[in-house]
């Protein structure tokens, strides 16, 4: 499972980027090294914002500026057979939208890509 080409969110709310992978054989589970999630320029991430290791642990890259890393967050959920993963980038605004999102996953050595992915954010409503 993989998120949309086009991944809809609110304004200044968050946006969720979900993958699914699973895993051929035991093997596959063994060699699973890392996933990143970043700006994508359609044959690599170019900017990596999170990448999630084998042991589940996150790193923020470092070299991002701080209002940027701190509207960034994932979960995950890795298993014998699976993994799961759900990227959030919080408080979207405008700008958001002219970047092309992605991952990459590395399982002994071969990568496995996914985008890009834009996303389009709805003006907040407004309830009376």
């Amino acid at each position: 499972m993989k998120p949309p080409r086009t991944v809809y969110g609110i304004l200044n709310g968050n946006v969720v980027f979900h993958w699914k992978f699973a895993f051929g054989n035991t093997n596959d589970r063994l060699h699973f090294h890392e996933i990143v999630w970043g700006v994508t320029d359609r044959k690599r991430i170019s900017n990596k914002y999170i990448t999630v290791l084998k042991n589940g642990n996150q790193i923020i890259n470092p070299a991002l500026d701080i209002t940027l890393k701190t509207r960034l967050n994932a979960t995950s959920n890795i298993s014998q057979h699976e993994c799961s993963w759900k990227f959030v980038l919080k408080k979207a605004k405008r700008e958001d939208e002219k970047i092309t999102y992605g991952s990459a996953i590395d399982v002994d050595g071969i990568t496995f890509r996914d985008g890009p992915i834009h996303i389009i954010l709805q003006s907040e409503l407004n309830y009376i």
